[in-house]
């Protein structure tokens, strides 16, 4: 056996788990900790969601904890579901150790530290994204950056700190088209939700899951015609002296941004595009359907046209129980 002292492990990758099907009817069950969990939905009770998981047998999840759930088979709008370490993304050859591994998520003290990640960006796109940060914040986060491109800078739509105030950025040849997103000060972590358009060139922001945030405009003729085609990358640039990657998400843009939620609703993206805004009271077992609204509504929703549903800001703290 080989010794090791515990004091000098970094980290432990274990060998990658058998590659598995996505199986018609299975969703991720994703938790406020950041676990996802892959399983069918056998039951829905207002303190908890029963799933039967391959791997885990039948669970039960505290509604409290669940931040999003997403359909997993084809039908699904799902683009880039997680981050896995450095495996999908590049920096600069003399970069190379600047950005390190905690687990899945990725972190670097280096300013001037780069990565960019050929993550198949589609035209429209939903991009989900969450930052931390010790001192002050200091980064650029970039979406639809053409990595490929000959041109020596390709930025693409740019979330960008200047001072403690964080700006939705898009730069054209002689102008550019800025707005306010949030302010940071006080802040060791911000929690992003964007929809991009690249063919029309606008872009909306919305902090910690459903505040409004800013947003650039439908570009000029002019401008769009320069643009020779849509960038499929993210870039991620600390000006700082740390940030770390939490979490990111890419998926399909299906239809109109969401309406803002209510507290205690769901938001629940449909195959067609379209949203429904509502209180989860229940899973029929009988015609798969999710019962929406109060007792004495009937509103239901077939299982099989739901393809996300994002509940929120979870109220449990991360380091509490999630499953049962």
């Amino acid at each position: 056996p080989l010794e090791i002292r515990l004091a000098s492990v970094r980290s432990i990758k274990f060998p990658p788990a058998e590659r598995t099907t996505n199986k018609s009817g299975e969703f991720a069950f994703e938790l406020a900790n950041g676990d996802v969990i892959r399983g069918r939905l056998v039951e829905w009770a207002p303190d908890s969601v029963k799933v039967r998981s391959a791997r885990f047998g039948l669970l039960a999840i505290h509604s409290r904890a669940l931040r999003q759930l997403y359909r997993l088979e084809k039908k699904a709008s799902l683009i880039f579901a997680s981050l896995a370490g450095m495996q999908d993304w590049t920096s600069p050859d003399e970069q190379s150790g600047d950005w390190k591994e905690d687990g899945d998520h990725l972190w670097t003290d280096q300013p001037g530290a780069s990565l960019t990640g050929q993550l198949g960006v589609p035209d429209r796109a939903v991009v989900e994204v969450e930052l931390s940060w010790k001192d002050s914040p200091d980064f650029v986060f970039a979406i639809g950056v053409d990595s490929l491109s000959p041109e020596a800078k390709v930025d693409g739509w740019r979330l960008e700190t200047v001072g403690d105030t964080l700006a939705i950025v898009r730069e054209y040849d002689k102008t550019a088209d800025v707005d306010f997103v949030a302010k940071l000060s006080n802040r060791t972590s911000v929690r992003l939700t964007v929809f991009l358009d690249q063919k029309s060139g606008t872009m909306k922001a919305f902090v910690d899951d459903d505040q409004p945030g800013g947003q650039v405009f439908e570009e000029s003729t002019a401008d769009r015609n320069r643009r020779r085609r849509p960038g499929r990358d993210v870039r991620v640039i600390n000006r700082g002296s740390q940030l770390r990657i939490e979490r990111l998400r890419v998926s399909q843009w299906l239809g109109a941004i969401p309406a803002r939620r209510q507290a205690g609703q769901s938001s629940i993206a449909l195959s067609d595009g379209k949203f429904v805004s509502g209180a989860i009271r229940g899973f029929d077992k009988e015609s798969k359907s999710l019962l929406i609204g109060g007792e004495d509504e009937d509103s239901s929703i077939e299982l099989e046209d739901v393809i996300a549903i994002r509940f929120g800001s979870p109220q449990s703290p991360r380091e509490s129980a999630q499953c049962a």
